[in-house]
């Protein structure tokens, strides 16, 4: 028995094939039924010689045999017990064990005593060795398996990951993933290697979460955003208009930022066709929406006139043009989705529709500017609009209301216009709210011919109220604007200084008198109407500028009326005809200079503090004038 034992007993199996350690677990079990047996057939035998009397044979089992089978069964024991328990742990799912990673080391250590308590005599016995190897390679693992959690894995990086790295059948998927099907691969997760390529896998799953989130809230975006739309009326007809343009291209813009910081990303490889999908889609979104922007604002300003037939030779082009664009906005009415513009079914050909439209809108548009220009060569005060405040001024004449707006833009002081049964004009306004009223009220018309003669009327106004203050010997501050009243007291200061000049020694009265006129209104107590106290103002300023030039004229010893000192002053002086008793001729000299006043209403705006760079530009600028040119102060005052 013991040469059958030493023969047949297990040594070099395949510990890993379950089926060769099966075979030689019953291959042991029989050798040791059979040495069970001699034990017993021995034990026999030593009653049968104690029943005869006879001498018991030397009949003893070697002791070195019997430790050795003892040894083999506890060790094949140890490793059926270890078997069983690492095939409960290779059982367990993944899903669970995986945030429970430490379980795995402890089994291992377990382990690990277990074999040092129980099997410490036979460290060198292959089994041992076998467990101690695999028990090493399973903690040796732990660190690789710690990455391999997958919380932030996709089914693209499981795939990788099981089927690409660990060979494992396509069957095997997270929701059958077992621990078994990591630890059947012990040498793989062991090498450094692999701690290095599952650490690159979940920063890269990591990184795609934040693209594919990015990417998620885009489709979300492009399936709900909605464009803001307002119904618009023409004529008997309705069409919705698009609002809110600004929103629209902001967001948008945010979207297409958000594409081309994602194309930079270094895991943008999984979603490069959805990204392109949507990068030509916005692209697209973008060129549309700023083509219809363009054709609705056109249309809008263009309908109003063309539905007057101001152009009648572009009446059939505009009208075919507004039944496109009627059309289109009904189906954003029908569908206002902002990503439904690009849908093709919905809108096939669009682009090429709508640079169609946006051609015949132009071609109107230039016959447009030609009708402009022509209404701007008959009103000069219309360069000083834009074309579009120029159509709403042209579009909506008769209405004061509607023109009030661009007054300001139009005329220098008039902010606002008072009429009398909506049928004339009979005041002036300006911004402070000085009222004039003019002479001969102006008669509203169907057109936008009344605003010319409101200038022309404003002209005649304020020469008439001109030539009144000069023959009035006190001011009125409730009759005359704050222009006429400083307008007239500088004519009267010019003839005063002249006057002065020639008598030689007037200067000095003169300048007592300024400066008791000065007292007079600056005590003069105002406050209670704030109009009056511009007008004050306005007056008090103008007095102290004449007192500095009547200074400088005493200090300069100007006796002669063409003294230089003199004649580069700025001097105002009328001229009344009696042929004409509503009128006053006033001029403007300075040096050379000679330019008549204009009577441009100038409201009651902040006078001008005079420094000696004041009568520089001043004097620079009548000169140019005089010789026919112009000139355009640049640069900071002072």
């Amino acid at each position: 028995f013991e040469e059958r034992w030493e023969t047949l007993k297990p040594k070099d199996v395949n510990l890993e094939s379950r089926s060769c350690v099966k075979d030689e677990m019953t291959k042991l079990g029989h050798l040791v039924q059979e040495f069970d047996d001699i034990k017993k057939e021995l034990a026999e035998l030593r009653d049968n010689f104690i029943k005869f009397d006879m001498k018991e044979p030397d009949l003893i089992i070697p002791n070195d045999l019997k430790s050795d089978i003892e040894c083999n069964m506890n060790i094949w024991d140890i490793f059926t017990n270890f078997n069983t328990e690492f095939d409960v742990m290779c059982a367990k799912s993944w899903i669970s064990l995986r945030t429970n990673i430490f379980t795995l080391d402890d089994f291992a250590l377990g382990w690990i005593k277990k074999i040092q308590q129980s099997l410490s005599a036979y460290q060198n016995h292959f089994v041992t060795i076998h467990i101690n190897d695999k028990l090493f390679k399973i903690r040796k693992a732990v660190p690789s398996l710690k990455h391999c959690n997958g919380e932030s894995f996709k089914e693209d990086h499981w795939a990788e990951l099981l089927q690409g790295k660990f060979a494992l059948p396509s069957i095997v998927r997270l929701e059958n993933l077992t621990c078994g099907h990591f630890l059947q691969s012990l040498d793989l997760l062991a090498e450094p290697s692999m701690i290095k390529y599952l650490k690159t896998l979940q920063s890269r799953a990591q990184g795609e979460i934040s693209v594919r989130e990015s990417l998620q809230e885009l489709i979300a975006w492009s399936q709900t955003y909605e464009m803001k739309l307002c119904e618009h009326c023409f004529g008997s007809k309705s069409t919705v208009l698009i609002m809110e343009w600004n929103d629209i291209f902001r967001d948008l813009g945010d979207k297409q930022s958000l594409l081309v910081s994602l194309e930079d990303s270094p895991y943008i490889k999984s979603f490069v066709d959805t990204k392109n999908i949507y990068k030509a889609k916005m692209s697209q979104l973008d060129s549309c929406l700023h083509l219809l922007l363009n054709i609705q604002r056109k249309w809008i300003y263009l309908e109003p006139i063309m539905s007057r037939g101001s152009l009648p030779q572009e009446h059939q082009r505009f009208r075919q043009t507004t039944e496109m664009f009627c059309l289109f906005m009904e189906k954003i009415k029908m569908e206002p989705k902002l990503f439904n513009i690009v849908d093709l079914d919905a809108h096939p050909n669009l682009e090429n529709q709508l640079n169609a439209t946006l051609k015949n809108i132009e071609i109107c548009q230039n016959a447009l500017a030609s009708f402009l220009e022509k209404k701007r060569s008959l009103i000069p005060r219309f360069y000083f609009v834009g074309d579009d405040d120029l159509l709403e001024i042209i579009g909506h004449a008769a209405n004061t209301e509607m023109v009030q707006p661009y007054l300001k833009n139009l005329f220098q002081g008039i902010h606002a216009v008072v009429t009398k049964s909506d049928s004339a004009v009979v005041s002036i306004k300006s911004a402070a709210g000085e009222v004039v009223n003019l002479s001969e009220p102006v008669q509203l018309e169907s057109d936008e011919s009344w605003l010319e003669k409101l200038a022309i009327e404003q002209h005649q106004t304020l020469s008439a109220l001109l030539r009144k203050c000069l023959e009035s010997s006190h001011l009125d501050y409730e009759q005359y604007p704050s222009q006429i009243l400083c307008l007239a007291e500088y004519i009267r200061f010019v003839s005063h200084v002249e006057d002065a000049i020639k008598n030689r020694e007037g200067l000095v009265d003169l300048n007592e008198k300024l400066l008791l006129k000065l007292q007079s209104l600056t005590y003069s107590d105002l406050s209670g109407d704030p109009i009056t106290q511009l007008k004050a103002t306005a007056l008090i300023l103008d007095v102290i500028r004449q007192r500095e030039v009547v200074d400088t004229l005493i200090k300069n010893r100007a006796s002669e009326l063409d003294s230089w000192v003199w004649l580069k002053q700025m001097k105002y002086y009328s001229e009344i005809n009696d042929a004409l008793p509503h009128i006053c001729h006033c001029t403007i000299r300075m040096s050379s200079a000679e330019i008549n006043y204009s009577y441009e209403y100038q409201g009651n705006q902040a006078k001008l503090v005079h420094t000696p760079l004041t009568d520089k530009c001043y004097l620079n600028l009548t000169q140019a004038m005089h010789f026919g040119f112009g000139g355009n102060l640049f640069g900071p005052a002072g």
